[in-house]
């Protein structure tokens, strides 16, 4: 006579990650995309609660849109300055924030650097 607790069975059925996953991302991208328009909507508002929804919806969409983080990552090689303003506050955020705005930044950014001619040394053949 065989009982259950004799038999094998997965607590889960396999390949359920990737399904869950993907429906954890899509309700990300659908909670930044709302906590953004939120904040770009009470941005007007005397109290500057929409900057900081804007942010929150940002950092959520950061983490789960492949898209934005390349549309974040050409602003910050775009404009300088707010990469350099990105990159202060970054210190000062939480974790997951801070680790979100880390996966934009611009590496390997070489500096422009205007060549100038010089004059090669004299050699002692005359």
């Amino acid at each position: 006579m065989r009982f259950e607790s004799d038999i094998n069975v997965p607590s889960r059925p396999l390949g359920n990650g990737s399904v869950e996953r993907k429906i954890r991302r899509i309700l990300l991208i659908v909670a930044g995309t709302l906590i953004f328009a939120a904040g770009f909507l009470t941005f007007w508002l005397p109290i500057p609660i929409g900057l900081i929804l804007m942010a929150v919806g940002l950092a959520l969409l950061l983490v789960s849109s492949a898209w934005v983080r390349s549309r974040v990552k050409a602003l910050r090689h775009r404009y300088p300055g707010l990469d350099s303003k990105l990159k202060a506050i970054g210190g000062s955020l939480p974790g997951p924030f801070r680790r979100a705005l880390q996966r934009t930044e611009i590496r390997g950014r070489r500096k422009r650097v205007l060549k100038t001619r010089q004059s090669e040394p004299a050699t002692g053949s005359s």
